[in-house]
């Protein structure tokens, strides 16, 4: 869309030029004058006359039709990785999935071609399963697993994660890490409490670091998914941290939300993030066992009641509450089963297909967004722009949305 500077000493040099003449009208505090700074911040050095704005030439025609994709061929290495995550290979998967974080200038296009080549083998294989078996099963299936710290989360993964490969399903588990929004770094912690599950050959266990923004977590979330099913895992799990903006978000990007909570009474249940309430699509109440398995079995009777009173998100279920023992393996078939039930339902009644639609169309704008700001981070002529237009934002000398705009209208009047 942009058009990288051929030189970085002649984009310095233009945006010097165009510095200088900004920076000495901006301190005024006269808007029109502030205004006319802005546009010849952004008009051509050559042009000293105050001629008439020139119209606007058409939208580009490519736009207009059948936008073709503008992806580099696969390098032989990343088609070979492609290969053998079709194959079934979880070291491949695991490489995969590692490209499609990486931040790296080689790697982004070569894991956006990798994604597009493994979604059309997906999809080819969607429509000959739906042709031998006379309906398709959707695809991967994927749970999101939320709740305030110490609940048992990472425990009800692993129980429920042994029963599927124990019915030979094969499963995938992507832990969301917090990250720091100070170094990055995130705590990649949950693999080791998994410790039979993550010894099965039959299960993927990958700690996926949210980076500290929730776009990430979905775009990350979204390509981990596709190559999960892509390849032979018929069931995703996604664990949030807990406690924060994740457990919300974390229905934007799954098929269902179960909610895990301890034994409490329904006064607990108002201290939890409504929104998460809200989203859930079974609520199970753990550690049933022992002496906590009265204060459990009552915990359910009080939070059924609680739930009379939130909207169920669709007509044809109304949100089940469970007990279950992470330690015992009592209840862990029937909150399966609920599972099971809650995923015919959606299917049966369309509202996956739709959810997923809904989903993927935020997925493309939130992809979207992150690439211009990639673009813009990375280098090119804007950048010296935005350097100038961010002191002076600093400054106070101009509004943050006029210097927006002013920006954004150069993207697009240098892309035609």
């Amino acid at each position: 869309m942009w058009r990288t500077a051929a030189s970085r000493c002649a984009s310095g040099a233009l945006c010097a030029a165009r510095r200088g003449t900004a920076e000495r009208s901006l301190p005024s505090a006269n808007p029109t004058a502030i205004h006319a700074a802005l546009a010849n911040t952004l008009s051509p050095a050559s042009s000293a006359s105050p001629a008439s704005p020139a119209p606007r030439p058409a939208f580009p025609r490519s736009f207009s039709s059948n936008p073709k994709l503008h992806l580099p061929p696969l390098e032989p290495r990343f088609a070979q990785l492609a290969d053998d995550v079709l194959g079934g290979n979880l070291h491949a998967l695991s490489r995969a999935i590692t490209l499609c974080e990486s931040v790296r200038d080689s790697h982004r296009p070569q894991a956006a071609a990798l994604l597009q080549h493994v979604l059309e083998a997906v999809r080819s294989r969607r429509a000959q399963a739906e042709i031998a078996n006379g309906a398709g099963n959707g695809g991967i299936f994927k749970i999101g697993i939320t709740g305030p710290p110490g609940a048992g989360k990472s425990s009800l993964i692993e129980r429920l994660g042994m029963h599927a490969v124990e019915t030979s399903n094969r499963v995938a588990v992507l832990a969301i890490d917090p990250s720091s929004h100070n170094s990055g770094g995130s705590i990649l912690g949950d693999k080791t409490r998994m410790e039979k599950l993550s010894a099965h050959p039959s299960a993927f266990i990958r700690p996926t670091p949210s980076r500290g923004e929730m776009g990430g977590l979905a775009r990350n979330t979204a390509d981990a998914a596709l190559l999960c099913e892509a390849s032979g895992c018929n069931v995703l799990m996604v664990e949030t941290v807990g406690g924060g903006q994740a457990d919300v978000a974390v229905a934007q990007i799954v098929d269902m939300v179960l909610l895990i909570l301890p034994p409490a009474g329904g006064d607990e249940l108002q201290g939890i993030k409504k929104g998460v309430v809200e989203v859930a699509d079974l609520v199970v109440v753990n550690k049933a066992d022992g002496a906590m398995e009265g204060p459990a079995l009552a915990a359910v009777g009080e939070y059924s009641s609680a739930l009379h009173f939130v909207h169920p998100r669709y007509d044809f279920w109304m949100t089940p509450v469970v007990a279950c023992s992470t330690r015992t393996g009592l209840g862990i078939e029937d909150v399966w089963k609920k599972i099971g039930k809650f995923q015919e339902a959606m299917r049966a009644s369309g509202e996956l297909k739709q959810l997923r639609g809904a989903q993927s169309k935020a997925l493309l704008w939130s992809s979207v967004e992150a690439e211009i700001l990639y673009k813009f981070r990375s280098g090119g002529k804007l950048r010296g722009l935005m350097r100038y237009f961010e002191e002076h934002a600093m400054a106070g000398d101009i509004a943050a949305r006029a210097a927006a705009v002013t920006v954004v209208e150069s993207i697009f009047n240098d892309a035609k």
